[in-house]
């Protein structure tokens, strides 16, 4: 039997090092790392986001929390404003959210038992595709919630300021990465003291330490996000249907059929492929009651979270990848509970074709681009940036500053010219500096206007420089993976040479 307040015996079976399964991750994630680059020099939405959110640091940037944007504009600084930096970043927060569940999971477990339960990560394709397709925050999220878990455990099992203090800057992480971490971080609080032995080990005078620790690390963005509250939280409650002054017994049947839909749709199809290997013993087998009451507890309280939500938040849309904090442990709790099933041919076959999931997906990711290329409607990865960025090369734009209206646009631009200022023209500016294209279109060094053929009259016109729409450059661009195809990416510029200046503009 095992517990969360004591260590699972060490094991000492030559396949039970540690160090394999960390270097067959290693080696996954740096894999992905090199497809991504290979793939495309185009970027998915949440790169282009964060590629243009990263030109500086700030204390926010609207309705995600900084702690991604500060991680990505420091990994710029060192490897270059590029593909590379990008796929670099958000792998190695998923090779750190997987190591430190693994880490975690040997505390707990019979270390089979905790590689299966981390292995079977691969299963929840919130994680292992839609991570790796695009999503950004979602993967740091689930990097400090395996953080906070793993210190947490060490808490549990070895009470120490120590680990106090290590929990604390988890936690503050945890919610720098993404908002719905503190609600993972009330569901753990609730656990340890809800359940007996965690409340006896956790709950003392040293947790002063964990909530002091936490605060200091959440304080300064905590600050701003008081003053721009509504730009922070606005997009959120749209995207989850909220309106508590409105809540009625209709929203609560349509956000609870939204919940259990994403629930399922989360764990698809983990439990399906769990089901067919382990059969009836899945369920009947006997449970290890150490780990029992604590997962007990968690799921409890994180189905009254979500009643809570629906009922007094009158939230009415949930998506999958919304719970992978709270439930990215899922698989390492089903091992946990029953640690036999990781013994035998049955484990075995289960984690070959665990593995072999995991061959199919990077199949899968690196036939997206050319598939969508080829056969269906271009996606992201199939814009012809290289081309486009060969062409105004071509032209005579080498480095200095762009100017476009369109974010994806102006953040794959970033990557062809990082040495380039990339200015939106239809962001928010600063109090003061709402002229602020038109200013820098002004000043003294190269500009490149660029856009989509039909927006680029607005965006000159937005400028004050509409009487330039007849030196407008055109071009047609097959996409990537798409050269057989009559389908066309259309563009067009207008380049302004350092002498040229906008009507009204000053230096």
């Amino acid at each position: 039997m095992t517990s969360l307040v004591s260590p699972a015996p060490v094991s000492r079976l030559a396949g039970d090092d540690p160090r394999l399964p960390i270097a067959l991750m290693l080696g996954w994630f740096a894999a992905q790392v090199a497809l991504r680059v290979l793939v495309s020099d185009s970027l998915e939405l949440d790169e282009a986001e964060q590629t243009l959110a990263a030109r500086t640091l700030a204390l926010g940037y609207g309705t995600q929390p900084p702690l991604y944007t500060w991680l990505q504009h420091a990994f710029f600084r060192v490897f270059g404003v590029s593909v590379f930096a990008l796929a670099l970043a958000k792998n190695l927060m998923l090779f750190a959210a997987w190591t430190l569940t693994l880490l975690a999971a040997r505390r707990l477990m019979p270390a089979r038992a905790a590689w299966l339960g981390t292995l079977s990560m691969l299963w929840l394709v919130s994680l292992s595709w839609d991570a790796q397709r695009d999503l950004t925050h979602t993967a740091l999220a689930t990097t400090t919630a395996a953080a906070v878990v793993y210190a947490f455990v060490r808490v549990a099992q070895r009470p120490r300021v120590v680990e106090y203090v290590a929990l604390g800057i988890a936690l503050g992480l945890a919610v720098l990465a993404k908002y719905n971490n503190f609600a993972f971080a009330a569901l753990l609080a609730g656990t340890a003291l809800v359940v007996p032995e965690l409340r006896r080990r956790v709950v003392d005078a040293r947790l002063a330490w964990t909530i002091v620790v936490a605060a200091l690390v959440v304080a300064p963005h905590a600050l701003w996000l008081l003053g721009h509250w509504q730009l922070a939280s606005e997009g959120t409650l749209s995207k989850m249907g909220a309106d508590p002054g409105r809540a009625s017994a209709f929203g609560w049947l349509v956000g609870g059929g939204s919940a259990l839909l994403a629930i399922v749709g989360f764990v698809t199809p983990f439990w399906i492929v769990v089901l067919a290997f382990f059969g009836r013993r899945a369920w009947s087998a006997p449970v290890d009651p150490g780990p029992w009451h604590v997962v007990r507890a968690y799921l409890l309280l994180f189905v009254a979270l979500l009643v809570v939500l629906v009922v007094a938040g009158g939230v009415t849309h949930f998506k999958a990848r919304w719970f992978v904090p709270g439930l990215f442990v899922l698989p390492a709790m089903f091992f946990a509970l029953r640690p036999m099933l990781a013994e035998g041919r049955r484990a075995d076959a289960y984690r070959r074709a665990t593995l072999a999931f995991g061959a199919l997906i990077f199949v899968l990711l690196a036939a997206k681009a050319p598939v969508q290329g080829r056969f269906t409607t271009p996606g992201d990865l199939n814009e012809p940036t290289g081309a486009l960025a060969a062409a105004l090369r071509a032209d005579g734009f080498a480095r200095g500053v762009i100017v476009s209206d369109e974010r994806r646009l102006a953040a794959r631009l970033r990557v062809q010219f990082p040495d380039s200022t990339i200015v939106l023209a239809d962001e928010a500016m600063p109090e003061g500096a709402r002229d602020e294209p038109r200013a820098v279109v002004a000043s003294d060094d190269p500009r490149a206007v660029v856009a989509s053929d039909d927006r680029l009259p607005g965006l000159l016109q937005s400028l004050g420089l509409a009487s330039r729409e007849a030196d407008a450059r055109r071009i047609e661009l097959p996409y990537l993976y798409g050269a057989d195809r009559p389908l066309r990416a259309r563009y067009a510029w207008v380049l302004l040479a350092p002498s040229q200046r906008a009507p009204g503009a000053s230096r």
